[in-house]
């Protein structure tokens, strides 16, 4: 795989371990003053939990191409600043067929399945100061630009931030309605007209009193990630920003 268009998805599956100790003394109705009868009487029991993750990762060179032949080895992975081993290492090409048994649980679970194609999220650090706004019409022309270069089951939505964060569109392949918001509505109007598209939503799990009141472009990419983690699915988000 080759071009703008190529996707390196390699699915890498950790294993983490919880350990919860449970003591308990098992003694006889009588006490007893023997040492060694109480060491004998002193039962430890430990429960285990290891859970299985699955971490989606997209690995790309500097000309966005896919790095093929990862192992393991080649990844350092930290969970709450601890360093996790790697289980495996899978490659999914981008025209893989869905795996017919992650589908009938999602189903079974009364979940939909994770949509064919990518869902993107476009988001712009909007700044209009003289110093930045030529920057930013450029990273504006730049994602008109990289529109092209989406497959017909790819999805898109676009938010900003300026004094709080803004929904422009839900998840959507409708290319001419992105090019509409990407040439005219981030830049010149206030209030997204958003409409909720059908599964997989972002608008749906999008709280829009909780983006006014968000102060800061980290509490804004916060709110976003809150909202993607209910989607099924890989996701990836884009940030234009300046600084």
């Amino acid at each position: 795989m080759s071009g703008p268009r190529a996707l390196a998805l390699v699915s890498l599956l950790v294993a983490t371990a919880a350990a919860q100790p449970i003591s308990s003394l098992v003694a006889g109705d009588q006490p007893t003053t023997s040492p060694v009868a109480a060491e004998q009487d002193i039962r430890f029991r430990d429960r285990v939990d290891v859970e299985s993750v699955v971490v989606d990762a997209r690995v790309v060179d500097g000309a966005g191409r896919p790095i093929l032949g990862l192992v393991p080895r080649d990844f350092r992975l930290k969970v709450d600043g601890r360093v996790v081993e790697l289980q495996s290492v899978t490659w999914v090409a981008e025209d893989a067929p869905r795996d017919p048994e992650t589908t009938a649980a999602a189903l079974h679970a009364g979940l939909a399945p994770a949509p064919q194609g990518r869902l993107v999220l476009f988001f712009f650090q909007k700044d209009l100061e003289p110093s930045r706004i030529m920057g930013f019409m450029q990273m504006l022309r730049r994602a008109r630009e990289m529109l092209d270069g989406f497959g017909e089951q790819d999805r898109v939505a676009v938010a900003s931030f300026d004094h709080h964060l803004k929904l422009w569109t839900d998840f959507t392949g409708d290319r001419e309605r992105l090019r509409r918001i990407l040439d005219h509505a981030v830049l010149f109007e206030s209030r997204p007209l958003l409409n909720v598209e059908p599964a997989p939503s972002l608008a749906e799990h999008f709280d829009p009193a909780a983006g006014k009141r968000a102060a800061s472009p980290e509490a804004a990419l916060l709110l976003l990630a809150e909202a993607l983690k209910e989607l099924p699915g890989s996701k990836s988000l884009i940030m234009f920003g300046w600084g």
